[in-house]
């Protein structure tokens, strides 16, 4: 009993934890602009359901390696970032999977965020540049299926005759 105890509280101990917005420049020359998505805290993505994990999958149509969560550097100017959301709960199985144009300036780092709210997904771009986090652009998205629905059974009465 105690060990389960114990385990329920690390459980919800990393699950409170929120993912951070550092985002790494290494991967570019100096000067560049970085992006990555992010991961919501375990709590709002399987509890409430409505926090988004965004990846980052294409930088102007070439898709990224790795794709997913880690920060991507490019030159700073206009590029086109293709992302994927999704989410837990009462939007499982619903996603959305678009592109945004975005202006990056040079050195700037940004995170993609995101909310499911209704039927559409609120994009956050925030400049993380600084110690304060900025929106600087929010955006929205439908949301979409992403699953097959399983069939409804409609029980219909047979009625024999001999």
């Amino acid at each position: 009993m105690r060990c389960i105890a114990m385990l329920l509280i690390a459980l919800l101990t990393v699950s409170a934890c929120a993912t951070t917005s550092a985002v790494d420049t290494s991967s570019g020359p100096p000067g560049s602009a970085c992006i990555k998505g992010s991961i919501p805290n375990l709590a709002a993505f399987y509890g409430a359901g409505t926090q988004a994990s965004i990846q980052i999958r294409e930088i102007d149509g070439s898709p990224v390696k790795p794709e997913g969560w880690r920060s991507h550097c490019f030159s700073p100017g206009k590029h086109q970032i293709g992302f994927l959301a999704d989410s837990a709960n009462q939007y499982e199985g619903f996603r959305v999977a678009d592109y945004v144009d975005l202006d990056f300036a040079a050195s700037g780092k940004y995170v993609l965020r995101g909310n499911f709210e209704g039927i559409n997904l609120v994009l956050h771009v925030l400049d993380v540049s600084t110690s304060t986090e900025t929106v600087t652009q929010e955006l929205k998205f439908k949301v979409s299926s992403n699953v097959n629905a399983p069939p409804v059974m409609i029980p219909v009465p047979i009625t024999v005759h001999h």
